[in-house]
């Protein structure tokens, strides 16, 4: 987050993290909002800087939360249970008799999960062999500039489960196509574990993260180890090479670093 906060602070683009929207008002054709600190609303605060905050804008977006869409499907008829308003779903993704349910309304709220799931009931459904969905190694990506990509556990909540891990971490402004395309803004982090070696999870920001996130999804999903990923030849010049990188790092081998 402060690595992003960084490069929207060189593109002009403030952020106010730890702060509420807490009223919106259009004025002619602005709109403006006021913002405070999180906590007690009208707090006093030691910090001048995080005190109460009134914007004028020409836009205010809301992009944050979603609600499930299960009004008026006839669900009650069929005894389907729900979960403030999620139907629920059995490790099969049954939510009654003939029934299935995948996706948004199930509260996954990613597009590639519900893609997933979809072949996994369609494969159940068909009798064939039906892969389970690893929920364990599922990427989550930004759309942002730049992108941010990430799996599995960050560094502090490895070691708040007791899972000892070797940290390798990697920055783009190290790399040669990221040099040469102009985008040297990020870096790789990997999270491999000190006694197997398979990943426990990785934390991607810059150029192309939300594609380089895929092999290390592989790894986690085939549990490939640290040091066959290493061992494995990364094209170059190639945006990839960070994953090496940062992997060789956690290793305590880096190369070019």
């Amino acid at each position: 987050s402060k690595e992003l906060a960084r490069a929207f602070d060189k593109r002009g683009i403030k952020s106010l993290v730890g702060h509420k929207l807490t009223s919106a008002k259009t004025t002619g054709d602005k709109v403006v909002i006021m913002i405070e600190p999180n906590g007690v609303p009208g707090a006093p605060s030691r910090d001048a800087a995080a005190a109460a905050i009134t914007i004028e804008a020409d836009i205010l977006l809301v992009a944050v939360g979603v609600a499930p869409n299960t009004e008026d499907l006839g669900l009650e008829a069929h005894k389907v249970a729900l979960d403030r308003g999620y139907i629920k779903v059995d490790a099969e993704n049954r939510c009654g008799d003939n029934l299935w349910a995948i996706g948004d309304v199930i509260g996954r709220g990613l597009a590639h999960v519900a893609s997933a799931e979809g072949v996994f009931v369609a494969e159940k459904i068909a009798g064939v062999h039906a892969e389970p969905v690893r929920y364990d190694a599922i990427p989550a990506c930004t759309y942002c500039s730049p992108e941010i990509a990430s799996l599995g556990l960050t560094e502090e909540k490895a070691k708040a489960a007791g899972i000892p891990v070797k940290v390798g971490k990697f920055p783009f402004s190290a790399l040669a196509k990221a040099r040469a395309a102009g985008e040297t803004t990020g870096f790789v982090k990997v999270l491999w574990h000190a006694e197997t070696g398979a990943l426990v999870g990785a934390h991607l920001i810059g150029p192309a993260v939300t594609d380089l996130i895929a092999e290390l999804t592989l790894a986690k999903t085939t549990e490939v180890n640290a040091e066959s990923l290493v061992y494995t030849i990364h094209a170059h010049p190639t945006f990839a090479e960070t994953i090496k990188g940062a992997t060789e790092a956690a290793l305590g081998h880096a190369i070019d670093l």
